[in-house]
């Protein structure tokens, strides 16, 4: 007999225009598009108030989302991708910036509070809880303006160990899927 499909749902936070595409705040958006090719996804398309496909990866059904909503409404995207595909918290995996981690660190956590992250607080006003699933992008934290920093484009420095970052994270929500939340936080937030 076959084993039953698990669906998950991968949400990628940032804000949908040009000018945010390559900026700190989108990192969760960015990581999210190397997933998906990683995972040789199809085109994606518009649904659930965001860009949206899916890849099948054996008996998991892998559902990527980013919410075209902006950061502070990203609730309405993942709510509204939820109830139609019948996701349970548990099985969402939020990809965000951190400004309270170090650039290049990643750190994983199922559950817990926003930390003043407005993506966060809006997916779980909208969810009714906070169950789910967070990959942290580490970002660092600026000595002035938060608001200035998180919305700029990351630095030449940064952009040289992108790729590398990407295929650490991609190796963490691969984790996450096939192993267990608990696997991986064990096997990547070591160095948290």
């Amino acid at each position: 007999m076959d084993k039953e499909v698990r669906p998950w749902l991968i949400v990628g936070l940032g804000n949908p225009e040009l000018k945010y595409s390559n900026t700190r705040h989108n990192f969760g958006a960015i990581l999210l598009d190397y997933i998906g090719t990683r995972w040789n996804r199809q085109k994606w398309r518009s649904r659930f108030s965001g860009k949206y496909c899916s890849v099948s990866l054996g008996n998991i059904e892998v559902h990527l989302l980013f919410p075209l909503t902006y950061m502070n409404l990203s609730g309405q995207a993942v709510s509204k991708a939820c109830k139609k595909l019948l996701i349970p918290t548990e099985h969402i995996i939020i990809l965000h910036d951190d400004v309270d981690l170090d650039f290049g660190r990643i750190k994983i956590k199922a559950g817990g509070g926003a930390g003043g992250h407005n993506g966060l607080k809006s997916i779980t006003a909208l969810m009714g809880d906070n169950n789910f699933i967070r990959v942290r992008l580490g970002i660092g934290r600026p000595s002035s303006d938060i608001i200035s920093y998180v919305l700029g484009d990351f630095s030449q420095l940064e952009m040289d160990e992108i790729t590398s970052i990407m295929e650490i994270s991609f190796n963490a929500v691969d984790g996450i899927l096939n192993k267990g939340v608990s696997y991986a936080m064990n096997a990547h937030n070591r160095n948290a």
